[in-house]
């Protein structure tokens, strides 16, 4: 990280500027504080064809009480989905259940909310964090989606790790549910990581083309705001392909093409994410979007 990205968090810490980072540029990613929030936006998602995928933003808790915490939040969701008659998944991170890298321990705070929501037709998805949760991620998911017969739960696989190909050969055995997306966590190894805007959507691509052909997987949604890679999704979908899979964004990133597409008649799922802890999920989204960023800052001076 550097010294201006450390400088930036830290300004961004200090409540009045938090306060007025939120009203300037953060409510267009992040739905607010409060669950209440969330149920709202995604109300307003689904008056408009568009399914929400409900997040409570947290990440790398410190100990278990607040792990949880996080639990109890999303038996919430949960119940807050099925009052309001709202068409929604969840997702989550492994680090906000857990403090260890364990697979039995993310197998035991994972599953009773995998359960309440599989009781509720509720998918529940788990997030993919940095590469050194990879492989506990998938093991996790597997011994819940295979062994325990929990079908609604779905994976998140980025297509910048050179492990993807393989890993989602392994998966279509199973018949998973997969998330793929292109991956957020750039300053990993390159040892570990496809280095380059063009090579990592080239991977995409590639990826994408074949678990879509193939058509082993139970659930195919595609992560992306990538005019070109929706471009060439669409262009196979309008094949003699009998594809299976659905578009996903995040609210705020381009939200007319996501209304464009349920418009023509594409599911779409938009990602809703709320609560206080919303600077490091805010501060990803200010990485990928500095314009957007510098526009909102000038509007002030």
């Amino acid at each position: 990280m550097s010294s201006f990205e450390k400088i930036f968090l830290r300004v961004l810490n200090q409540e009045s500027i938090r306060k007025l980072a939120f009203e300037l540029v953060a409510h267009r990613w992040v739905a607010g504080n409060n669950l209440e929030d969330a149920i709202e936006r995604a109300r307003i998602l689904n008056s408009r064809g568009i399914a929400a995928i409900i997040n409570h933003v947290g990440e790398h808790i410190t100990s278990s009480e607040q792990g949880e915490k996080e639990s109890k939040e999303y038996f919430r969701i949960i119940d807050a989905l099925v009052a309001n008659n709202i068409r929604a998944s969840i997702s989550l991170k492994p680090s906000q259940l857990i403090t260890t890298k364990n697979v039995d321990d993310l197998v035991k705070a994972l599953e009773p909310i995998v359960k309440k929501a599989q009781k509720n037709d509720i998918i529940v998805c788990v997030d993919m964090e940095d590469s050194s949760c990879t492989q506990m991620t998938i093991d996790t998911y597997k011994i819940l989606f295979c062994a325990k017969g929990y079908n609604n739960l779905q994976i998140v696989i980025q297509a910048y790790l050179h492990r993807t190909t393989k890993d989602l050969e392994e998966l279509e055995k199973i018949g998973a549910k997969v998330r793929i997306c292109k991956g957020a966590y750039r300053t990993e190894s390159p040892d570990v990581v496809i280095k380059g805007e063009e090579n990592i959507c080239k991977a995409f691509a590639y990826q994408l083309k074949t678990i879509l052909i193939n058509g082993k997987l139970s659930l195919i949604s595609v992560a992306t705001h990538d005019q070109d890679i929706i471009r060439k999704v669409k262009w196979l979908d309008e094949t003699d392909l009998d594809l299976k899979f659905e578009f996903q964004m995040l609210i705020g990133m381009n939200d007319r093409l996501m209304y464009e597409l349920a418009k023509d008649g594409y599911v779409i799922s938009a990602y809703v994410p709320y609560g206080n802890n919303w600077i490091p999920y805010f501060y990803r989204r200010v990485r990928e979007n500095k314009d957007y960023i510098a526009k909102g800052i000038k509007s002030l001076l």
